[in-house]
């Protein structure tokens, strides 16, 4: 027996209870989180098993790009040892993990370095040395959809 219920195993049921004679099904779900769930029966004995559970989540659609906070364009700056931050936009999806590139020319092609971020946090404190630098920001949700690039930004440290 399979049950697809959204959210959670309690949440509204989307799909069955539908008796199964095959180990796999193929149907089509929306974007979200889903727990399904399987039951073994005996039609001879009249018994079964408790339903198994597994959660999976559908998330095909890119997180917006992140808006940047601090430094901002054109800053001049006059610490080696700088904060950036920024904003993550709209995500329907999964968790976001971020990265944060520093280029050494305006058309971001150039890469000096870069740093992927925890999730969560929106801040990240670098160490370029004295130079012109242009920084910019993406985001990739836990399903691997990744979004565009922030906006790029140039920073001087004198």
């Amino acid at each position: 027996l399979l049950e697809i219920h959204q959210n959670t195993w309690t949440g509204g049921l989307v799909y069955g209870p539908q008796i199964e004679t095959s180990t796999s099904h193929n149907t089509t779900l929306l974007e979200g989180t889903y727990e399904w769930g399987v039951q073994g029966r005996n039609s001879t004995s009249n018994t079964s098993t408790s339903f198994s559970t597994r959660t999976v989540t559908i998330d095909t659609t890119s997180p917006s790009p992140v808006v940047l906070n601090l430094p901002i364009d054109n800053a001049n700056l006059t610490n080696i040892f700088n904060s950036y931050s920024w904003t993550q936009g709209a995500n329907t999806g999964t968790t976001l993990t971020d990265v944060i590139y520093f280029y050494n020319d305006a058309a971001g092609t150039i890469l000096n370095k870069s740093a992927q971020i925890t999730a969560g946090i929106l801040t990240h404190q670098d160490s370029l040395g004295i130079g012109t630098y242009y920084w910019a920001v993406q985001s990739t949700d836990a399903a691997g959809n990744i979004g565009n690039f922030s906006s790029l930004r140039k920073v001087v440290i004198q």
